[in-house]
C-alpha cells in the first residue's frame, strides 16, 4: 500500500514549516505529498506550494488533491503543471474536479453554475491532464486509447498560438 502526506495548507503557514514538512516526507516512508485547492481562503496556492515541494524533494509523488478545473484558464493550468512537471521530473499526478464552493469561483471570477457542462470538454483537451513526462521532455509512453497522441509536459511549454 502507498501512503501519501497532506501539506499543511488550511492555516497560516510559512516558508520553514513547508520546506520542513517537504523534507520530512520526503524522508519518511511516504510515497507522495498533496495540497488542496481552495481560492477565497487563507492558505498557499496549491500550484506554488507543489513547485516549492517539487524543488526541495527527489522521490516523492507530487499530487494535487483536486484542482478545481473551471475556476482556471485551461492554458494557464496547463503550463504551470507541466512547468512542475519538468521541476519534478515527472512527479507530479494532478486529481481533478469541478469544485462545490461557490465562494472561490465568486473569488475567480467564474460562474459556479454550469461548471459540471464546462468541465465536459476539458480532459481530452487539455494537456494539462495527460501531461507525462520527465525532466529531459520525454514522454513515459504512457497512452490514451481514445487520444490520438500523448500528451507530454513540452506540448503545454511551447508558445502558445491563438488566432
Amino acid at each position: 500500500m502507498d501512503i501519501g502526506v497532506m501539506l499543511p495548507y488550511v492555516v497560516s503557514t510559512s516558508r520553514e514549516p513547508l520546506l520542513r514538512w517537504c523534507r520530512a516526507i520526503e524522508d519518511g516512508p511516504f510515497q507522495s505529498l498533496a495540497i488542496g485547492d481552495r481560492l477565497n481562503y487563507g492558505n498557499l496556492d496549491q500550484l506554488v506550494a507543489l513547485s516549492v515541494a517539487a524543488a526541495v524533494t527527489e522521490n516523492v509523488r507530487i499530487l494535487t488533491h483536486v484542482m478545481v478545473l473551471p475556476m482556471y484558464s485551461t492554458a494557464v493550468v496547463a503550463k504551470r503543471a507541466a512547468t512542475i512537471d519538468v521541476v519534478s521530473a515527472g512527479r507530479l499526478t494532478m486529481a481533478v474536479g469541478v469544485g462545490w464552493r461557490p465562494d472561490d469561483f465568486r473569488a475567480a471570477g467564474q460562474p459556479f453554475r454550469g461548471r459540471h457542462a464546462e468541465a465536459n470538454g476539458t480532459p481530452s483537451s487539455s494537456p494539462v491532464l495527460s501531461a507525462s513526462s520527465s525532466a529531459n521532455g520525454k514522454c513515459s509512453g504512457r497512452r490514451y486509447p481514445d487520444r490520438k497522441r500523448t500528451f507530454r509536459s513540452s506540448d503545454a511549454l511551447a508558445p502558445l498560438h491563438t488566432s
